[in-house]
């Protein structure tokens, strides 16, 4: 198998397992769009993945940059927060985009996410409330209480 073979099976594997985990993260994506968007987020660093002692998908996560600015603009524009472009070099937040996976591997991928993308001064991800997901600003303690169940 060649390096584009190896990409693109580790492309689908990922995608397979956000379709199947899919939950309210990828409503409405279709299976071509979905792993074109695991695709992109692999290749642009922004996709974190936490596999068990056999290698087997356990936990994605789909984190970047972004300026708090642009954040709050589209979400008050009613726009998606993902365009298909790089997110912007030296943005002042840390958008948590999406969690696939089962709580207990969240300190393995909190590690990973904080190893590549240090703490900025603010950090959103969305929550749903009433069926629709909304942008929410979150503080890093609260994600460590979350992560860890400590301050």
């Amino acid at each position: 198998m060649n390096v584009h073979q190896q990409l693109a099976n580790k492309i689908r594997v990922l995608a397979i397992f956000c379709l199947e985990k899919r939950g309210k993260c990828f409503a409405g994506m279709t299976p071509a769009t979905l792993f074109k968007y695991v695709a992109f987020h692999l290749l642009n660093g922004s996709l974190f993945v936490q596999r068990d002692e056999s290698g087997g998908v356990q936990m994605v996560v789909f984190v970047w940059r972004e300026h708090s600015c642009d954040l709050l603009a589209r979400e008050a524009a009613g726009l998606p927060q993902f365009f298909w472009q790089m997110p912007p070099a030296g943005g002042d937040a840390v958008l948590i985009g999406a969690v696939i996976g089962e709580r207990r591997w969240m300190p393995q991928i909190l590690q990973q996410v904080t190893a590549h993308i240090p703490e900025s001064p603010r950090l959103f991800t969305y929550r749903h409330r009433d069926g629709k997901p909304k942008l929410s600003e979150i503080t890093w303690p609260s994600l460590r209480r979350f992560t860890y169940g400590t301050t």
